[in-house]
């Protein structure tokens, strides 16, 4: 499977270094925010369970983490993900990994 924003070798093989970098950037963002959301998850079902607080949420893995950190913190927020799919046969795969 692919990681989230991860990009066809075919795709990415003329960009330059700034722009491999800042792909990896995003990748690592990217990472720290499915890692918070699976410890949010993990909470909820703790809670519900009667278990106590649940795990510790990572939030300050990343700036985008960091930024959304109220999300994660706060007890009644509410945390909404957006995905970007494309409809052509050439992307399927990556849709199929969003």
């Amino acid at each position: 499977p692919f990681p989230p924003g991860s990009e066809r070798k075919e795709d990415s093989a003329h960009h330059t270094a700034d722009r491999r970098r800042e792909g990896a950037e995003i990748n690592s963002s990217l990472h720290a925010l499915k890692e918070c959301l699976r410890a949010i998850a993990g909470a909820e079902a703790a809670a519900e369970a009667g278990g106590g607080k649940g795990p510790h949420i990572p939030y300050r893995t990343s700036p985008l983490t960091r930024v959304l950190a109220d999300s994660f913190t706060r007890p009644r927020a509410r945390v909404a993900v957006l995905a970007t799919v494309s409809p052509g046969a050439t992307d399927t795969e990556h849709s199929l990994h969003t």
